[in-house]
């Protein structure tokens, strides 16, 4: 959890995230990658796992959101 510093929800606390980019080798990678663009804090990926998933209908699309 972090604090936001700017845009929606500035001056609240919430949880690191982002979108999975092109040359993220999968999900996990792309969490991690957040994490540090988000924290600077760097993990090992062995010593992350998912646990759970969080999934959204907005209008015909559906998404899902990955918890690690």
């Amino acid at each position: 959890m972090g604090l936001k510093q700017s845009g929606f929800g500035k001056g609240r606390w919430n949880g690191f995230g982002g979108k999975v980019e092109f040359s993220d080798a999968n999900p996990k990678a792309a969490a991690l990658r957040e994490l540090n663009e988000e924290s600077g804090l760097t993990l090992d990926e062995s010593s992350v796992d998912e646990v759970g998933r969080l999934w959204f209908t907005f209008a015909e699309t559906l998404e899902v959101c990955m918890l690690f």
